[in-house]
């Protein structure tokens, strides 16, 4: 099976390039070939985006509504290979893909229904004053969008943070066409979701270039797509790296963008001693299992626990150790991932100690692990601080609350940051709350930071570096706010305004 560029709702492969996906359970490239995009079909794919801005934007939010119903009703005729592209080309358990189609598909309802009426557009109206002294004009208000977006596939969720994910789905909720640069890890299962992306389109009337689906195994395609003109917007999830690569180019151009990137964090768990008296068993349980869940390669997996040291405080470590390295060795995303993890685990191998899995495993599985420091050392090492992407958490000891405080404020943004305590009156007494909540975008108590509820009232996305922007979120509804801008108008006649602001 050989793949092209979907480009409207043309498929083109006229590149000369061509590269294959990796099943990381069985070790082998998958069958068929993916054609990277050429010059002129990145070209074909701008230009028919910036034409189709202003027609889909003429077009109902009710029709654009039946279009992503859809998208979800095709979908769910595309289940079963969906599932199979998914686990031969991520090595995710079947489970997984079932829970983050489900996730998806609701994502996309959710946006449905959201778009159905023009409430979401915040429409804003003064009324004039012509008694007043100077006279007060009518001023009318509304939300309007920034044109195409790209949208680049996150390499650890082929369906939520990818084809149609929540950034493509946003964007195409707030009037963008988007041109996503699917991720070369998953490009057949990308091909598949943006073949049912456009028969969605075509089935429902919208115009010929609002979604495009770019192929490329190299960061060529990437920068053609932010440094054109056309673009107006970026969404990303994937590395720190990667995220401030994609906004140093955008802010070279001669009119810079907005980047929404989602770049990863480590999630802070604060464990306070009263955690050892009561629930020591239950929580023991619930961070091992979110520290290694799908092999540790989720954006908000805890990475770092800060234990308050006290007389039992060592028995818990002690568990979580064990309960961590039980766990089954974990297949992770690609060869080139395990290469980061264990380089990652060797580097801190050399400041703290680390404790990994023992035993025969298969090629590119990975040895769950922990790590265990001092206050002391954390803060002499900025390293320690920082992401590491697979199953593997570092357990903090603090002597005592300014210790604790200290590594708190040594932390960058985060996307999250846990309080983990059976007496709120030992968290109330601190002033670590108002610490932490300057660091992250979500603030959870008594809970793992894995699992992320998409609706309005969830934040995903915190103070850099954890995302480019956090005044926004990569999940819920209020992600459309990310591809809009607010215009006014100043005593425009009725009849002249745009509909939804009559």
């Amino acid at each position: 099976m050989n793949i092209g560029n979907r480009i409207g709702y043309q498929v083109l492969s006229n590149d000369e390039h061509r590269f294959q996906t990796f099943n990381p359970r069985l070790n082998s490239l998958n069958k068929g070939f993916i054609y990277a995009a050429s010059e002129a079909e990145i070209e074909l794919a701008l230009e028919l985006a910036e034409l189709s801005f202003h027609e889909y934007n003429h077009i109902s939010g009710c029709e654009k509504s039946k279009f992503f119903i859809e998208i979800v009703r095709l979908i769910e005729c595309h289940e079963t290979e969906l599932f199979d592209l998914y686990c031969s080309e991520s090595g995710l358990e079947k489970e997984r893909a079932i829970v983050e189609l489900t996730r998806t598909k609701n994502q996309i309802l959710n946006f449905a229904k959201l778009i159905g009426t023009d409430e979401w557009r915040y429409c804003s109206t003064e009324m004039a004053d012509l008694n007043r002294t100077p006279t007060k004009p009518k001023l009318v208000k509304g939300l309007f969008p920034l044109g195409p977006v790209v949208v680049f596939g996150a390499s650890n969720f082929p369906f939520a943070y990818s084809t149609i994910g929540g950034d493509s789905i946003s964007a195409l909720a707030a009037g963008c066409p988007v041109i996503v640069k699917s991720h070369p890890f998953h490009a057949q299962t990308g091909d598949l979701m943006a073949k049912i992306v456009l028969e969605a389109a075509s089935n429902s009337g919208m115009p010929e270039g609002i979604f495009s689906n770019l192929n490329s195994d190299d960061y060529s395609l990437a920068e053609k797509l932010v440094l054109d003109s056309r673009i107006k917007a970026i969404g990303f999830t994937g590395s720190i790296n990667g995220g401030k690569a994609i906004m140093n180019l955008a802010q070279k151009r001669q009119v810079p963008i907005p980047v929404f990137a989602e770049m990863g964090s480590s999630n802070p768990v604060i464990v306070f001693p009263s955690i050892f008296e009561i629930s020591v068993g239950k929580w023991v349980s619930n961070l091992a299992l979110s520290i290694t869940n799908s092999g540790g390669q989720f954006c908000t997996k805890p990475g770092l626990i800060f234990i308050l040291n006290n007389e039992k405080s060592e028995d818990f470590i002690q568990q979580l150790k064990s309960e961590v390295l039980s766990k089954d060795f974990q297949c992770l995303l690609h060869p080139s991932i395990l290469r980061s993890y264990e380089k990652q685990l060797a580097e801190r191998g050399t400041i703290i100690t680390t404790f990994e899995k023992k035993g025969e495993k298969l090629a590119n599985f990975a040895n769950p692990a922990i790590g265990i420091c001092n206050s002391d050392v954390f803060l002499e090492n900025e390293i320690l601080a920082d992401e590491v992407f697979g199953p593997f958490s570092l357990i903090v000891k603090c002597d005592s609350l300014l210790e604790l405080i200290d590594c708190i404020n040594f932390l960058k943004g985060q996307l999250t940051g846990t309080i983990l305590s059976d007496l709120t009156e030992e968290v109330v007494s601190s002033n670590l709350l108002e610490q932490l909540r300057s660091k992250v975008g979500r603030m959870i108590f008594n809970g793992v930071p894995t699992g992320v509820e998409v609706v309005q009232s969830m934040q995903h996305g915190g103070p850099f570096p954890s995302s480019s922007d956090g005044q926004s979120t990569a999940v819920g509804l209020d992600a459309i706010k990310r591809f809009v801008r607010p215009l006014c108008f100043q005593n425009y006649p009725e009849e002249l305004l745009p509909d939804f602001l009559k």
